[in-house]
């Protein structure tokens, strides 16, 4: 490894497949290869909260 860091913008999680477990699979990939993450997560656009501005790191 060449010490690279994975960051992962859930922004639109479920927008893709339809399905948010199956749109957050590379994420459980990364960390079942033991790759440390980093994750943002916004509700605004796929949990309805518009312009809440809610979300999490």
């Amino acid at each position: 490894a060449k010490n690279h860091f994975a960051f992962f913008d859930m922004a639109y999680q479920g927008f893709a497949s339809g399905d948010p477990e199956r749109d957050a699979r590379a994420i459980r990939i990364f960390l079942e290869d033991g790759h440390l993450i980093g994750c943002a997560q916004s509700y605004a656009k796929n949990m309805g909260l518009y312009g809440q501005r809610v979300g999490c790191l």
